[in-house]
């Protein structure tokens, strides 16, 4: 039987994944915004406009956290067939 020792520093240890990575990670003024969205805040208008000159990955990972929240990870389809 062969055994490996590894050898993980705390930083590797404490690794998040998804959005809370990214939220955490960027210093874009926009996660202000964000995280008021997620605490229950309205979007203005103003802030909008600053989410489309905000970090794309920061948004992006934004969306597909809210995607994910609403309608998981799963995909399902219908085949719908009409023989005459």
């Amino acid at each position: 039987m062969l055994r490996a020792k590894f050898k993980y520093s705390e930083e590797k240890l404490n690794w998040m994944s998804g959005f809370d990575q990214i939220l955490k990670s960027s210093k874009d003024k926009s996660t202000e915004i964000i995280q008021g969205i997620l605490s229950g805040e309205k979007l203005t208008e103003k802030d909008a406009s600053k989410l489309f000159k905000s970090d794309l990955h920061l948004v992006t990972g934004f969306a597909d956290y809210l995607r994910e929240k609403q309608a998981g990870d799963y995909a399902s389809f219908v085949i719908n067939r009409q023989i005459n």
